[in-house]
Parts: structure tokens; C-alpha cells; sequence
């Protein structure tokens, strides 16, 4: 099952919110970051991981100005399978 899925439906960020989530990951944390983990239901222990894992996967998530939503999601859920501490919040 694909948690990022069930959210889809709920939770397609404008393209602005995208550029503010981007800006957050840029600089490794924020508020539209902390609003994004917590919609992911990533727990507080594991947000820092979170926040190093957008940081770091940067490019892969952000590079394309132009991708939708619904892709977006899609590469934020294969970049959560990446790291093992944060893979549990793509198969809940």
C-alpha cells in the first residue's frame, strides 16, 4: 500500500506550496516542510531525517520546474523507500 496514495486525493499542493516546500528543503527545514511531515504523519523523532532527506535529495525532488503535483509525489515516495528510517511511512 502506498501512503502517499490515500493522500493524493487530499493532498495535491498548489504549485505555489510546491515552491515553498522546495525553498524549505533547500535549506534543509521550515515551516511548509514541517507541514508536509506532518501530513505524512512522520513522527517528530524521525522529522530531522526527514528534513536531511529532502536536503539532500534536492535535485531528484525538485529539479523539474514543471512536473505536476501527482508526479511529485510519486518521486517523494520513491525518495522515502531511500532511507530505512523514514521507508515505513510509504508502506503504513
Amino acid at each position: 500500500m502506498d501512503v502517499l496514495a490515500d493522500f493524493q486525493p487530499l493532498f495535491i499542493p498548489p504549485l505555489s506550496n510546491l515552491d515553498n516546500i522546495a525553498s524549505d528543503a533547500a535549506k534543509g527545514g521550515g515551516d511548509h516542510l514541517q507541514s508536509l511531515a506532518k501530513l505524512l504523519e512522520i513522527s517528530e523523532q524521525d522529522t530531522p531525517a526527514f528534513f536531511s532527506l529532502a536536503q539532500s535529495n534536492y535535485e531528484t525532488l525538485f529539479s523539474d520546474s514543471g512536473v505536476s503535483p501527482q508526479d511529485w509525489l510519486a518521486r517523494l515516495d520513491k525518495t522515502l523507500t531511500i532511507e530505512p528510517q523514514l521507508a515505513q511511512y510509504v508502506s503504513r
